[in-house]
């Protein structure tokens, strides 16, 4: 058994044990989980607003080059 096998043993052991203690540890993962996923989502709801918002002023600004063009 490699060195890295055992350290993972060791840990799955260590984790077995805490949950056995304390099962709340696994809920509170979760939510710690959940809520990062959320706030990055709403960083990228964030950042995609600011892109579409930054597109429209450009056409806008370009708005009669774009019609001339056409």
């Amino acid at each position: 058994m490699t060195m890295q096998n055992t350290d993972r043993e060791v840990l799955k052991s260590v984790i077995k044990e805490m949950l056995a203690e304390d099962n709340s540890i696994v809920k509170d993962a979760i939510k710690e989980i959940i809520a990062e996923e959320k706030s990055l989502q709403s960083e990228d709801a964030k950042r995609e607003e600011e892109l579409t918002t930054t597109i429209h002023k450009i056409f806008d600004k370009y708005d009669d080059v774009f019609k001339a063009l056409a």
